[in-house]
């Protein structure tokens, strides 16, 4: 739907209306209000929670819920992006090391140099999100 020009109808009203009588399109066209809400984040105001309520008992707890396991989840895929890095990392360091202790030094070399190679693309990455974060650019 279009909007409305101050004080008017939306275009839309007018094309469906056409066919009506231009006295009672304006009675018709006087009674139209409309009413758009717009919201961010998890969860929608309290007082749609409470029309969703209303229409649906117990449709608010559900939503809140819903909410409530959704930010759980995706705390526990953050924590995990986190912490799998770290024990890749880990364990490339000790196989990298316990080559090199075995005389395998060119292969403990080439384990150790692409560890070090990760690490610095992924401290870089790091930073710059960081950077762009704070710059408002997410």
């Amino acid at each position: 739907m279009t909007a409305p020009e101050e004080g008017g109808a939306p275009d839309d009203f007018h094309i469906v209306l056409h066919g009506v009588p231009e006295e009672e399109r304006e009675k018709i066209l006087s009674a139209v209000k409309v009413h758009s809400v717009f919201f961010r984040g998890p969860l929608p105001p309290p007082t749609m929670l409470k029309i969703y309520n209303e229409a649906f008992p117990g449709c608010a707890e559900r939503v809140v819920a819903l909410v409530e396991k959704s930010q759980q989840k995706r705390f526990r895929m953050e924590l995990l992006r986190e912490v799998f890095p770290f024990v890749m990392a880990l364990v490339a360091l000790i196989a990298g090391a316990g080559l090199v202790v075995l005389d395998k030094d060119v292969l403990g070399g080439i384990i150790l140099g692409s560890l070090l190679g990760c690490a610095a693309l992924y401290i870089r990455s790091t930073f710059r999100a960081r950077r762009d974060f704070h710059n408002g650019k997410q």
